[in-house]
């Protein structure tokens, strides 16, 4: 069963790998290079198209990222159901922990795309971002049940699977969005105030949050839906061949 879990987690990945190496690079191109998103989402189609930026590692890069998240989660979750204990915590410090190393690993690599190293992340900056990426990763891969097995009494199960993953990820994005707004202003600016910190936040929430949820979608999203579908399938035709 550990290997369908892990090739649920593959396929996921692969899906919706290409549309989060585009809105990936295209938002670090926004920062890098001071221009709107939707600027940026235009001309870094146009290379791709063009091949001025090189899609391979990038989607490879990508794939990995969500390979390894959902493969995490998913084995965590297999051991902690073989061994019979409780799966939320030891997957929400196993996937984070992975996430976001991965995700640091893949913004340096994108970084590079454009001539523009990214200094090392600080231990500050790192420790808000693994609090962000432990909401979401909660909220995905346990919450997330919760809400569908509420919804199941009124829908199908597919679709109160969908469902919840799209509200639960979006939702996450509420809650985690400070984490990475302090984390990331750290970064920047290592001898800012608390209180320029806090208007900082109050200053970037709207628009990071809503950054945030639209990149959820497909990530957490789709990508959730995708795994739990298979790995409940591949559940079922087991159960039907024993």
């Amino acid at each position: 069963m550990l290997l369908q879990d892990l090739l649920s987690a593959v396929l996921s990945s692969l899906i919706i790998s290409p549309i989060m190496t585009l809105i990936d690079i295209s938002i670090i191109r926004s920062y890098l290079l001071k221009t709107t998103f939707i600027t940026s989402t235009k001309n870094t189609i146009k290379d791709l198209y063009k091949n001025v930026i090189p899609l391979g590692r990038p989607l490879f890069l990508m794939n990995g990222v969500y390979s390894l998240t959902f493969g995490t989660a998913n084995t965590v979750d297999y051991f902690c159901r073989k061994i019979n204990i409780p799966s939320d915590f030891p997957i929400i410090g196993c996937t984070s922990a992975v996430n976001i190393g991965m995700m640091s690993y893949k913004d340096k690599e994108y970084s590079n795309l454009f001539g523009m190293a990214r200094k090392n992340l600080p231990i500050f900056s790192y420790g808000m971002f693994s609090l962000g990426a432990m909401i979401t990763i909660y909220g995905n891969f346990g919450y997330k049940k919760n809400v569908t097995t509420h919804l199941d009494k009124y829908i199908s199960d597919d679709l109160a699977n969908l469902t919840s993953s799209l509200m639960v990820s979006i939702m996450a994005q509420t809650i985690s969005t400070p984490f990475h707004i302090v984390g990331m202003d750290y970064y920047q600016y290592p001898n800012h105030t608390l209180n320029e910190r806090w208007l900082t936040i109050k200053r970037l929430y709207g628009s990071v949050c809503a950054g945030r949820m639209i990149r959820t979608i497909p990530a957490f999203g789709l990508g959730g839906f995708l795994n739990d579908k298979w790995k409940k399938l591949e559940i079922n035709i087991l159960n039907e061949n024993k």
